[in-house]
């Protein structure tokens, strides 16, 4: 199975993002997000903390081989790959793998300043090496990646709710509980004793309206020749909002969970953003 069908089979968001990117670049943002998804599963496929450092320093050595040359990883070799067409700065590999380590601390979020915190220290590192494969690098992007990344973790976090769950992780503001009056162990009884619970659905739909809100607020400020270079991002970010919508309209239940939209909706998002942004 080639990267591409692996990170971004037909169907998925990924997919439909990068639907009207030039092949090079397309494959190089398919990298960047296997590399993301490689050091995040760490996290999720180590059993001590100790195994999970051991990888981490690991992946640490192989990104010096990496801008040496010398790569030994199936992934390593796919990033030296594209480093002579898109010069990526090493700084940020290191910053995200330092970032995505910190993670395995990570289990709750007291406010939203915690939030940002660990979404500036991965998603929107990720965002703005992708920056880089979709233009030369400008402050506008810079900012706009940064927050791009910011909703892309909160959608992750709401995606994968029942999977964070399981591992004792709660990736949700402690002030979005106060403010709806909802305990964790409200959210928990919803997968694993199947309770409907509508004040749990209102909690996940602020959380989604937080990250529209910082959405909204950085696409306005975007100068428009930024947000056509920068598309394929703008579209992604649009497609898990999309997906995560579903809860507006339906109960929050376990059932809802994988979240799903048809793929021709996603093609329909696609294009029309594509379109009003030529």
């Amino acid at each position: 199975m080639t990267v591409e069908k692996l990170i971004a089979p037909p169907g998925s968001n990924l997919y439909y993002s990068l639907l009207f990117t030039e092949f090079s670049k397309k494959q190089a943002i398919v990298i960047l997000h296997n590399f993301f998804h490689e050091l995040e599963s760490i996290l999720n496929k180590c059993t001590s903390q100790e195994m999970a450092l051991q990888r981490f320093q690991w992946w640490r050595g192989e990104l010096h081989r990496i801008f040496n040359g010398t790569p030994e990883h199936p992934i390593g070799k796919l990033i030296s790959s594209i480093l002579s067409t898109y010069p990526l700065p090493k700084i940020i590999f290191t910053e995200l793998l330092d970032g995505i380590e910190r993670k395995w601390n990570i289990n709750y979020y007291d406010d939203f300043g915690e939030l940002i915190e660990d979404a500036h220290s991965s998603w929107s590192l990720l965002a703005i090496l992708i920056s880089h494969i979709l233009e030369k690098t400008s402050k506008e992007a810079f900012l706009l990646a940064r927050e791009l990344g910011l909703c892309w973790l909160i959608t992750r976090n709401i995606r994968r709710l029942p999977w964070d769950l399981h591992q004792q992780r709660i990736l949700i503001p402690g002030i979005l509980f106060k403010k709806n009056s909802v305990s964790p162990e409200d959210l928990k009884n919803v997968f694993t004793k199947n309770k409907k619970n509508l004040s749990c659905k209102k909690m996940l739909l602020d959380y989604l309206d937080y990250a529209k809100i910082c959405y909204k607020r950085t696409i306005e400020s975007t100068p428009e020749e930024i947000k056509k270079t920068q598309l394929s991002s703008i579209i992604f970010t649009e497609l898990e909002f999309s997906l995560i919508s579903i809860l507006e309209k339906k109960e929050f239940s376990k059932k809802q969970y994988p979240l799903y939209i048809n793929p021709l909706r996603k093609w329909w998002l696609s294009t029309r953003l594509k379109v009003r942004n030529n």
